[in-house]
C-alpha cells in the first residue's frame, strides 16, 4: 500500500495530534472512482457537485454547507460480479444487458438438470434511497421458476443502498442504458454541529 500525502506534502497520519484547518471551496465537484461498497457492488464512478464544499483531515471528511448533486454509475460487468459472487445458487455461462430500463440476465441454471434461463428486472427506487430489482419476467426453458428467482432477488437486495455511502439525501432518478446503471439525486452532509 502506498503512503497517502497531503496537498501540504506531510504523510497523511489519522493518528496525528497535530490539528489540521478546514480548506473551504467555494463550489467544485468531486469524483470517486471504483467505489467498493460494503455489501460487495463496484461503483465505477461517484461524482459529487455543489457549492460550498469543505474537507477536513487527518482522515479524509467532506462536508457540504448546502444540498450537492450526486450521480453514481455501475457497469454492467460490474453488477455481473456482484451478481454471481452474491446469488444463491450459481447460474453459469451468465450474460448481463442493461437496456431499455431493464436489466437482462441470461444463463444456465442447474435444478435436477441445466436449463437454460432468462430474467428480466426493472431497477426501482424504493423510499428515494435504495434501489432494488424487480422481476418481471422468467424463462426457464418455457417452465416458470418465478419464485426461484424471486427468492435470488430477495436475498441480494437492495443492489445499491444511499446509506451506505457517508451522505444522506434521496435517490430522484435511475437510468438503465447502454449497459450502464446511472443514479441521480441530491445529498447533504451528515457533519454533525
Amino acid at each position: 500500500m502506498s503512503n497517502l500525502t497531503s496537498i501540504d506534502s506531510e504523510p497523511i497520519n489519522p493518528d496525528s495530534k497535530k490539528v489540521h484547518r478546514p480548506v473551504h471551496i467555494g463550489s467544485g465537484t468531486l469524483v470517486l472512482e471504483n467505489l467498493l461498497l460494503p455489501m460487495g457492488l463496484n461503483i465505477q464512478t461517484i461524482q459529487l457537485s455543489g457549492g460550498a464544499i469543505t474537507i477536513q483531515r487527518p482522515s479524509l471528511k467532506v462536508d457540504l454547507d448546502s444540498p450537492a448533486d450526486i450521480e453514481a454509475e455501475v457497469s454492467a460487468s460490474d453488477l455481473q460480479n456482484f451478481l454471481q459472487t452474491k446469488m444463491p445458487f450459481k447460474l453459469s455461462d451468465m450474460t448481463l444487458e442493461i437496456r431499455d430500463q431493464r436489466v437482462w440476465v441470461k444463463g444456465a441454471v442447474k435444478m435436477l438438470v441445466t436449463l437454460q434461463a432468462s430474467v428480466e428486472c426493472e431497477i426501482v427506487i424504493l423510499n428515494k434511497t435504495q434501489l432494488v430489482a424487480e422481476l418481471r419476467q422468467v424463462q426457464v426453458q418455457g417452465v416458470g421458476a418465478q419464485s426461484l428467482f424471486q427468492n435470488a432477488l430477495d436475498s441480494i437486495n437492495p443492489v445499491f443502498d444511499l446509506s451506505d455511502l457517508p451522505v444522506s439525501g434521496e435517490i430522484t432518478e435511475v437510468l438503465c442504458e447502454k449497459n450502464r446503471i446511472k443514479v441521480f439525486g441530491k445529498v447533504v452532509s451528515t457533519k454533525s454541529n
